[in-house]
């Protein structure tokens, strides 16, 4: 039985959403580097403390793992985001990277079970 995503021809939540933060991250780089978003996600931590049971993931982790999941480039993505019409398609692209590997992988699942 396909996967239920697929049969209604919509797109998941999870691609949703990493579409939002792509397109979010994109628009941070227009901002001035002075504009608070943009120093959360440049910004390191002059001090504190590692947590003893591993680290918490930052919005920065979290970007790095969406960027790919849709098969974008991680070390030219920044410059790819610069270009606002050319950054919308590689997102559009992505999403459908990403929608066709989760399919492909509930195909392989279904057929385990």
């Amino acid at each position: 039985m396909p996967h239920l995503v697929q049969r209604l021809m919509v797109v998941s939540l999870e691609a949703m959403l990493i579409k939002a933060q792509l397109r979010w991250s994109g628009h941070m780089l227009h901002m001035d580097d002075s504009r608070l978003p943009k120093c959360v996600l440049y910004g390191e931590l002059s001090s504190g403390k590692r947590h003893s049971r591993g680290q918490y993931l930052h919005y920065k982790d979290s970007l790095k793992c969406s960027v790919n999941k849709c098969n974008i480039s991680l070390i030219d993505w920044e410059e790819q985001a610069r270009h606002r019409s050319v950054w919308r398609g590689i997102i559009h692209d992505g999403i459908n990277h990403f929608e066709a590997n989760q399919a492909a992988q509930a195909q392989v699942e279904a057929l385990e079970n």
